[in-house]
């Protein structure tokens, strides 16, 4: 169902490989999927894309049959500028994302230190999150995200 609301939008592309690398440029950081059972993805490149002129995480993977998302955030260091684009992607995108679906925020950077799980920033998107969504999940890593689709 998710998928159809994207169909033929800007920045985005069905996919069906075994691997899906998200990286974005003059960055160190990247976010890969592994899709072993070649499910079909879709993958929306969201900063500079789909959306143009607003602050947006860098991309949304969406397992099409299973009404799975990733909001992925390719970021520095500054981690509170991540927890505000991955927000503020969610709010733009709530229309088109049904909250039934299990949604997972990630946040790649080059360092992490201890997450600062009091940070508004931080807050806010878990009360969004929480709200909105039955299945959620807030992940901070560093350098290389890896999930099995």
């Amino acid at each position: 169902m998710i998928c159809k609301n994207f169909r033929g939008s800007a920045g985005s592309q069905f996919l069906n490989q075994s691997t899906i690398t998200l990286l974005d440029k003059g960055s160190r950081v990247s976010a890969r999927f592994e899709n072993i059972e070649h499910k079909r993805i879709l993958k929306i490149k969201l900063d500079g894309e789909y959306f143009v002129q607003t602050s947006s995480c860098d991309y949304m993977i969406v397992v099409c049959n299973e009404e799975r998302c990733w909001l992925v955030e390719l970021k520095g260091s500054n981690l509170n500028k991540a927890y505000r684009q991955i927000l503020n992607s969610l709010e733009l995108l709530l229309d088109k994302i049904l909250s039934a679906c299990e949604l997972i925020a990630v946040a790649v950077v080059t360092r992490v230190a201890q997450p600062d799980y009091r940070s508004p920033d931080y807050l806010k998107l878990k009360r969004k999150l929480d709200a909105q969504f039955l299945h959620n999940q807030i992940i901070v890593i560093g350098q290389q995200f890896n999930a099995i689709i």
